[in-house]
């Protein structure tokens, strides 16, 4: 699988990089992006000694730990993260994984321009009969259009569909306070 999604990425930047057209350059390296994902959330779900059940808390924590390697000395963003041990199966870990991954993603894009400084939290626990995943940040907040939920990107699209698999809700919308952006998922345990 780890192959396939490498060979399948490579391709992806061999047609990146052919195009002229800014726009369809973007979308591409998104795409890439998201294939390298999958492919480090698989990586990671393999090492989990080939269970069936992942410890989220641990995963989410690497994940977020994968994230805050790439920011050391880049960017001044403070990346925290408290993860409940919480077994999950595989399917709803990489769900989890990949919403995870989004949320930090659009944070790190769009929270924080023009080398702007703050923080994302990330906070992953287990309530009553389910789950709530909640990443935060202090950065500049949603556009109106995002906020009236007006915002329809592939990404969106892909963590809400995700949301559904899980059988759980995704809100995303203001931070408390006067800025940031709050996103909250909640699943139920399966039984």
């Amino acid at each position: 699988m780890k192959n396939d999604l490498a060979a399948l990425m490579a391709l992806v930047r061999l047609q990146e990089r052919s195009l002229a057209d800014p726009a369809a350059r973007a979308a591409l390296s998104s795409t890439a992006e998201r294939i390298h994902v999958l492919s480090r959330v698989h990586d990671r779900l393999r090492r989990a000694d080939r269970a069936a059940v992942v410890d989220v808390g641990r995963f989410v924590t690497e994940l977020c730990d994968d994230v805050r390697a790439t920011l050391q000395g880049l960017r001044p963003v403070a990346l925290r993260v408290t993860a409940e041990n919480c077994l999950l199966p595989q399917e709803q870990a990489v769900a989890v994984g990949l919403i995870t991954n989004e949320l930090l993603t659009n944070a790190l894009k769009h929270a924080f321009p023009e080398d702007r400084g703050g923080t994302i939290t990330v906070r992953f626990a287990r309530h009553e009969d389910g789950f709530e995943l909640v990443v935060t940040d202090d950065g500049v907040g949603l556009s109106s259009n995002v906020a009236a939920g007006g915002s329809s990107g592939l990404g969106q699209r892909l963590m809400r569909s995700l949301a559904a698999q899980l059988g759980g809700t995704l809100e995303i919308g203001p931070g408390s306070g006067t800025s940031g952006t709050r996103a909250i998922l909640r699943f139920p345990a399966v039984t």
